[in-house]
């Protein structure tokens, strides 16, 4: 027994810093990678989505005739905003229904009234609302009409 534990070598103390060098070098790479798949991803509006700061002000229900709805948008971010779609109930707003074309920028601070004209409404009915942005996020509202007598 004595006889095998003499014939045991440890590692150089060379090939034991190459090692570590070699260990360190894959984890920075494999780091690096990660992170420059981030910051692609970021700069492809994937992370900047996070930064969309949007906010529905008001939702003007106007007696007409004809009737129509006012949907006052506030971007109080710090990047432009391009709307390029508005759902009314699940319903999507066309070109036809509304007086803008899409998509509809907001620039920062900025705020945007988009009109639907194209649309019956209804007191007492809830009316939900979904503003799509370029960047893919979402923004959501819901109202109820005044009251008609």
């Amino acid at each position: 027994m004595s006889r095998v534990i003499k014939n045991r070598k440890a590692i150089s103390p060379i090939l034991s810093t190459v090692l570590a060098i070699l260990i360190v070098t894959l984890s920075m790479s494999a780091i690096f990678s990660y992170f420059v798949g981030y910051v692609t991803n970021f700069q492809q509006g994937r992370g900047s989505s996070r930064q969309e700061m949007i906010e529905i002000e008001d939702i003007w229900f106007n007696l007409g005739p004809p009737k129509y709805i006012i949907i006052s948008i506030y971007n109080y971010g710090e990047l432009d905003i391009k709307i390029v779609s508005v759902y009314i109930n699940g319903l999507l707003v066309t070109a036809e229904d509304s007086n803008h074309q899409w998509p509809v920028v907001v620039h920062p601070k900025g705020l945007v009234d988009i009109h639907v004209v194209n649309i019956n409404w209804k007191p007492y009915v809830k009316y939900e609302f979904k503003i799509v942005s370029e960047r893919g996020s979402s923004f959501g509202a819901e109202s109820f009409p005044p009251y008609v007598s």
